[in-house]
């Protein structure tokens, strides 16, 4: 199968078997059985059930396609913890080849080459505090902090408070993310935060 007709849909940052058997003109039987050819050879990467990337410039596309990805691979979801702090400029530590998400379903990890997707489980109170920006849900650096330092304290995150420049936050949108969290969880954002 001609791999040059996949060039119509490789702009996208991701696609399916149904925008395969469009793009090389096959049924999508077809297109699935080519896909997954095309999988066993590295072309593309299988990020999950019929959710695909082209694996030669998948490393190359902008961070923002990534946070795009997140949102489609578990909804709902948005972007957060360290991700989000680094994406913000509140943290000097900035991963590569991780994208950490708050989500309501169990924490899972899909991988697609260099690059790994993290969801992290919270409860629904607790789910909120993100914009929309660019096809894709953000925590703002306020709320982020809030659920790394969350997550941190019930033993299910690691967050390094050392890389983080907390005189960039928003201490009145610090304090209003605060309001549905534990008392636990409160005191540690406080101290940390100095507020």
């Amino acid at each position: 199968m001609d791999l040059s007709r996949l060039e119509r849909i490789r702009a996208k940052p991701w696609f399916t078997t149904a925008d395969a058997a469009r793009a090389l003109r096959i049924r999508r039987a077809s297109a699935r059985v080519t896909v997954s050819r095309w999988c066993r050879r590295g072309v593309l990467h299988r990020l999950k059930n019929d959710f695909y990337v082209y694996a030669p410039d998948w490393a190359l596309r902008p961070v923002e396609d990534r946070f795009g990805i997140a949102a489609f691979l578990r909804v709902p979801s948005y972007v957060s913890l360290q991700t989000a702090l680094g994406y913000h400029g509140v943290s000097t530590q900035v991963q590569r080849g991780i994208v950490e998400s708050v989500c309501l379903r169990r924490p899972s990890r899909h991988r697609a080459g260099a690059i790994e997707f993290r969801f992290h489980k919270t409860r629904p109170a607790l789910f909120g505090g993100f914009t929309r920006e660019d096809g894709f849900f953000i925590a703002t650096p306020e709320k982020a902090l809030v659920d790394a330092v969350h997550l941190a304290l019930w033993g299910s995150y690691a967050l390094d408070s050392a890389a983080l420049s907390v005189r960039r936050l928003d201490r009145r949108k610090l304090l209003a993310a605060l309001r549905p969290y534990p008392r636990q969880t409160v005191a540690a954002v406080r101290s940390l935060c100095r507020i």
